[in-house]
């Protein structure tokens, strides 16, 4: 992991997260919204319900793909 200054989240950090993630779903540059809340919880987040759904979070699976120009915390 990287070091950044003043942010507990680097970028570097969550990009390489989500490279991960979409190397798993296929390498099409998304992930499957039912693991909005994996992926931030990887990125040492502890997201509510609330934050979880407001980044595009599903309760099923392959229904909605995120990109990660999406999340934002």
């Amino acid at each position: 992991m990287s070091e950044c200054s003043g942010f507990d989240v680097c970028v570097e950090d969550v990009r390489e997260v989500f490279d991960l993630f979409d190397f798993w779903d296929g390498r099409d540059g998304l992930v499957d919204g039912f693991k909005v809340g994996d992926f931030l919880r990887c990125c040492g987040l502890n997201p509510t319900q609330a934050l979880i759904f407001s980044n595009g979070g599903m309760k099923k699976s392959g229904k909605r793909r995120q990109s990660s120009s999406h999340c934002h915390q």
